[in-house]
């Protein structure tokens, strides 16, 4: 549980930083606020190509330079097609023609900065996989602290969204070039070639799809949250902001539950639960109890009451992330890897078509956007249960023959 706990220290510093920049933002105006959640629903989409690499270095446990590549050529492609289209992509949301305005030079900033945030973004990854927590956490505490003077700088120059992600921008530049060197992944043994580069993208491709495929369900229901009107869609982008902090602390619970289950890829099953009775306590304390001072803290030009009550509807599937975040790692270890894309196209598919009928009956409304995340992840979670136990009658009849 020693490294668990480092995670989770390392989730927290995170955690504190971000809510430092993003109350910034949510202090500002409701049009900062909204264009920014317009533009982080979009960034999400566009870190699962930018996470390639890291997908496949997370299966394999092997090759991390030609993962690392792998990663680089992806976000290549991605910023091209963000410069390529990002006066068109802000008609995704009901924005008004400023908020737009503000959205497509976000756009423009971030498909130039991709390769940046991508090699960066592995090498966080690639650090806690090898052991380095502590490198992390003092590399992020240098770059965090020059993002706040950024975000500082910006707010006083009047410098709004653009100029708070421009603060961003510069910063995971810093961070990249501390890490790189440090992380040690130049010295390691691992020769760049082509055949071993497209087996990173074949490996890192089934991650990659499910997870996008998920997005664009999320994409969709902020393309729909927007229509709410400025201040309606402005309290469910700082409660989306405020669950999505207090998520940080799931990717602590999914990278120690990996390193937990690697060594028992015949045994996925039985050991996913151990590891469930460890974690579950914490994992279902800290978050929620992260959300009672976020609130407090990140409501900005949204009433703290209108903050607290969406944020306790997005809060929903908290209850369901232990046991998913754990099932969902043993997938990504196991021979079922590839189910987790049906699973993801079914749950998007599904996803749109109940959240049509109940927009239907109850209008958009933030109670509707909450159950649909919490049936969301309550579907996934038993279809990996299935899977998994169904991995592992094979494995044991396989055994018995």
């Amino acid at each position: 549980m020693k490294q668990y706990w480092l995670f989770v220290l390392a989730a927290l510093q995170d955690i504190v930083f971000c809510t430092i920049d993003s109350t910034f933002a949510n202090n500002i105006s409701l049009d900062v606020i909204v264009v920014l959640n317009s533009f982080t629903i979009v960034l999400y989409f566009c870190l699962r190509p930018l996470l390639m690499g890291f997908w496949a270095y997370q299966a394999m446990q092997t090759n991390p330079k030609n993962c690392l590549m792998c990663s680089l050529l992806s976000s290549i492609v991605v910023g091209i097609v963000l410069i390529a289209t990002a006066k068109v992509l802000p008609y995704l949301f009901t924005l008004t023609d400023e908020q737009r305005q503000m959205l497509s030079d976000i756009f423009m900033l971030f498909g130039v900065c991709a390769p940046i945030q991508a090699i960066a973004r592995y090498l966080h990854e690639y650090c806690i996989y090898t052991g380095k927590q502590k490198l992390v956490l003092v590399s992020s505490f240098i770059t965090y602290i020059p993002m706040i003077v950024g975000d500082w700088i910006a707010v006083s120059l009047n410098a709004g969204a653009f100029g708070l992600r421009l603060s961003t921008e510069l910063c995971w530049f810093l961070y990249l070039v501390v890490l790189l060197p440090a992380s040690g992944i130049l010295k390691v043994d691992d020769k760049l070639n082509w055949k071993t580069i497209r087996h990173c993208f074949y490996v890192g491709k089934d991650s990659c799809i499910s997870q996008s495929i998920v997005r664009v369900a999320t994409l969709f229901l902020t393309s729909i949250a927007s229509t709410m009107g400025t201040e309606a869609y402005a309290i469910h982008s700082v409660a989306l902001g405020i669950t999505d902090m207090a998520e940080s602390f799931r990717e602590a619970q999914q990278s120690y539950s990996i390193i937990e289950l690697r060594d028992h890829r015949d045994n996925l099953v039985k050991q996913s639960i151990t590891v469930l009775k460890k974690l579950i306590v914490p994992a279902l304390l800290l978050p929620l109890g992260l959300e009672v001072a976020l609130v407090v803290i990140m409501h900005g030009k949204v009433s703290i009451q209108d903050a607290a009550l969406a944020t306790c509807m997005y809060s929903l599937p908290f209850f369901i992330y232990p046991m998913y975040d754990i099932s969902a790692g043993a997938v990504v270890l196991s021979s079922v890897r590839s189910s987790s894309i049906v699973m993801s196209l079914v749950t998007a598919i599904w996803r749109i078509g109940v959240l049509w009928i109940l927009i239907q009956i109850f209008g958009a409304t933030i109670p509707v956007f909450g159950m649909i995340y919490f049936l969301d992840y309550l579907s996934r979670t038993v279809f990996y249960r299935i899977m998994l136990h169904r991995e592992q009658k094979l494995l044991e009849k396989g055994n018995t023959v």
